[in-house]
């Protein structure tokens, strides 16, 4: 059985968001990474990667090639080391995670831009990749996402790999 452009695209970005271990270049230690939601999480922080619906478009008048932009999501649950307050360190657990998960962005922009073999993506600029504020989810705990979209770029009518 062959493997889908989508599946290809979703374990690479998945492996990445494995990267991220304490030490000098990242500040957290990601405990797993998911590819669907859930009702809660048995260690944090942990990251949830989804891809939504996407949007098929021909590329040539003979309808042979086919470029795919499909949102992204990247759902990040954090916890904080004390109770919420005014100088939440939800906040903290944030900023932490949002540099180490944009550090991954960064890596996977233009990573398969070029590839060799398979799918060639790379993330839009427009619209630009954003990300929201922490949203409390429990006692202690949040999540915020980052999100764009992805472009898989020449594909043929197999979709696949």
């Amino acid at each position: 059985m062959s493997t889908s452009y989508l599946e290809t695209v979703r374990a690479s970005w998945t492996t990445e968001l494995e990267t991220i271990v304490a030490g000098a270049t990242y500040r957290n230690t990601v405990a797993e990474v998911y590819q669907e939601m859930r009702e809660s999480f048995p260690a944090y922080p942990s990251i949830v990667f989804l891809l939504g619906q996407g949007t098929l478009k021909a590329k040539n008048d003979a309808w042979s090639l086919y470029d795919l932009y499909i949102p992204f999501f990247v759902i990040c649950e954090i916890k904080a080391d004390s109770a919420v307050t005014a100088t939440s360190t939800l906040v903290a657990a944030q900023d932490s995670l949002l540099h180490d998960v944009m550090r991954v962005i960064a890596t996977l922009y233009t990573k398969n831009i070029t590839a060799a073999s398979g799918p060639k993506w790379n993330i839009q600029n427009d619209p630009p990749v954003m990300f929201t504020p922490v949203f409390p989810t429990g006692e202690n705990v949040g999540e915020f996402v980052l999100y764009g979209t992805l472009h898989i770029r020449n594909l043929d009518s197999s979709f696949d790999d």
